[in-house]
């Protein structure tokens, strides 16, 4: 758990200005706090009150370098409740990866956020690092149960509650185009089995007169229509893989962060999905080989003396 007080200020260089969210933190507790495990893009830590660690967005907009110096105005600095003015070195560049930290996110010791608003020893905010494989709803609901008013809960959905519905919208989407990839990928399999009336009416009739019966037959061919989506579904699968890996290991795809929040694309295997689509897949393979089946069923012996003649 990490101890911090965040903060609204205007920044401004020598020929920019530009509003940003301050964060007061403890820079010795790397460990504790999942920003400061990552190498900074630039420069070092703070180890004085009056240094600081910006956005590389946010030292873009400022049009400002690592050594170079900013002065921030902060609301409610004192106990009169009038402007701080504060001048501190920049001393260090990070890159989260996402727009709305990188163009707006500053650190600073919290020894200074706590002098600049006379609160001492006080913070405004916990942060709560869960381990790995832990469920973010229950912990959020437990929180939830044991701290009441004036505490509030957020956990990282909330907290990023448009980007969060934005890919779900996306997902939802995507899902909506791959069901009719598959669906327009099992009419083959009725075209093929249709296909087999025609070419394998002698085979069937001769199955028919060594004593096949028609659920035998309707069965016998259910399992080919069957297979072969089963063999689509595992070439799928694998080529999937194959390009997720690759893509999570490279990281070819760069996305606009000003507009998905994101300056990469991330890449998770989500196994439960996949299992869904696995079964989807199979299941429609499956109910399209249905009906060519029953015809091919029906077929009589004669059909195929008849056809052999």
């Amino acid at each position: 758990m990490t101890y911090t007080w965040t903060t609204q200020a205007i920044a401004s260089s020598s020929c920019k200005v530009a509003g940003l969210l301050l964060q007061g933190i403890l820079f010795n507790a790397k460990e504790q706090f999942p920003i400061l495990s990552r190498p900074l893009l630039k420069g070092r830590f703070p180890e004085k009150e009056a240094e600081i660690i910006l956005g590389n967005l946010l030292a873009e907009q400022l049009n400002i370098q690592v050594g170079e110096h900013i002065q921030m105005i902060i609301p409610f600095g004192s106990e009169d409740e009038q402007l701080f003015c504060l001048t501190a070195q920049v001393v260090g560049l990070i890159k989260m990866g996402m727009y709305q930290y990188d163009s707006k996110l500053a650190l600073v010791p919290l020894q200074l956020i706590q002098n600049i608003l006379n609160q001492p020893e006080k913070v405004s905010s916990f942060f709560i690092q869960l381990q790995k494989g832990s469920s973010l709803q229950k912990a959020s609901k437990k929180l939830h149960e044991n701290f009441s008013f004036p505490f509030r809960i957020k956990d990282w959905s909330q907290l990023n509650k448009n980007l969060f519905y934005s890919l779900q919208l996306e997902k939802a989407m995507i899902g909506i185009v791959i069901f009719a990839i598959v669906i327009i990928a099992s009419l083959n399999i009725i075209s093929v089995l249709t296909m087999m009336i025609h070419d394998k009416i002698k085979e069937i009739a001769i199955l028919r007169v060594m004593g096949f019966s028609f659920f035998q037959i309707f069965w016998l061919f259910c399992g080919i229509g069957l297979s072969m989506g089963s063999l689509g579904s595992l070439l799928g699968v694998l080529c999937s893989l194959g390009i997720m890996s690759f893509f999570k290991h490279v990281g070819l795809i760069h996305l606009p962060s000003d507009i998905y929040h994101l300056s990469f694309l991330p890449v998770r295997m989500n196994w439960q999905e996949l299992s869904w689509i696995i079964l989807l897949s199979e299941g429609i393979a499956f109910f399209t080989s249905l009906y060519p089946a029953w015809r091919i069923a029906r077929c009589s012996p004669l059909d195929g003396i008849r056809d052999h003649s």
